[in-house]
């Protein structure tokens, strides 16, 4: 029988980092975990149209919290004169009843992140595009930015291209992520993007979307 492992966790202290930075005591772990899952569906959800690839959150002090969220739209998180992000904190704020900081960072290169291609598939499925054509489009984009593969699996239909990297290779920077939406008629589509950027010793990255 076949095991699957994050790709993510089984790369955790090797090339990749935690998404929360923290240390609590078993009194507050458990708080301090489902708050982290609040903040993170509430910034997800808010914030969709930006395109947020992820968010990491830091526990500086006891009531103090840092939110790092790297979106391929920085520009419409911040909005003009910076009225997006302090309209953010402020709902942040009151969320959490604590203080909060909030770092934008920009994801440069969205084809070669897994979150972002998962969603694009999404959306694509939402305007009633065809899956194939939705697919190849992304596998397109992927590829056409350096990717030395691509691998998408969308509602049981899997498409791969140009696998060239074992993906047990700790080495190797391997993304994988799910995205679901509601079609027409019900919970049917449900897009699940797994992509693998990996640099190469030449330097272009490895992709599974």
């Amino acid at each position: 029988m076949g095991q699957k492992v994050s790709p993510h966790g089984l790369r955790v202290g090797i090339i990749k980092d935690w998404g929360s930075k923290w240390y609590a005591d078993k009194n507050n772990f458990a708080d301090y975990l489902i708050e982290d899952n609040k903040v993170r569906e509430f910034v997800k959800k808010k914030l969709y149209a930006a395109g947020v690839s992820k968010v990491v959150i830091e526990r500086p002090e006891e009531n103090k919290i840092k939110i790092i969220i790297a979106t391929g739209r920085p520009g419409m998180v911040i909005g003009r004169s910076g009225d997006g992000i302090e309209q953010l904190k402020a709902d942040l704020v009151k969320l959490t009843g604590k203080t909060v900081d909030i770092d934008i960072r920009e994801v440069r290169r969205a084809e070669l992140d897994a979150q972002l291609t998962a969603e694009s598939i999404a959306q694509a499925l939402e305007r009633r595009i065809a899956f194939r054509r939705a697919m190849k489009q992304a596998i397109g984009r992927t590829m056409k930015a350096n990717a030395k593969g691509i691998k998408v699996l969308v509602s049981g239909r899997e498409v791969e291209v140009s696998l060239s990297l074992l993906l047990f290779v700790l080495s190797a920077n391997v993304l994988q992520k799910r995205f679901a939406i509601m079609s027409a008629c019900s919970r049917v589509a449900v897009p699940s993007g797994e992509r693998v950027a990996v640099p190469s010793v030449a330097g272009s990255p490895f992709i599974i979307a």
